[in-house]
């Protein structure tokens, strides 16, 4: 039971990590972000839009 929380304290300290350096070199690149975010929005909108006739 102890490995078992040590395990997913440890994978959670990894994933924090992971996560900080991606928001790190995503930052030195401002254009990525805007454009994944207009790419996933559109996405969306095409998936909940009505079926054309």
């Amino acid at each position: 039971m102890l490995d078992q929380r040590r395990m997913e304290y440890r994978r959670a300290i990894e994933a924090h990590a992971e996560r900080r350096q991606l928001q790190q070199q995503l930052a030195d690149f401002p254009e990525l972000i805007a454009a994944s975010y207009l790419a996933g929005k559109q996405a969306l909108a095409r998936r909940s839009a009505p079926p054309g006739r």
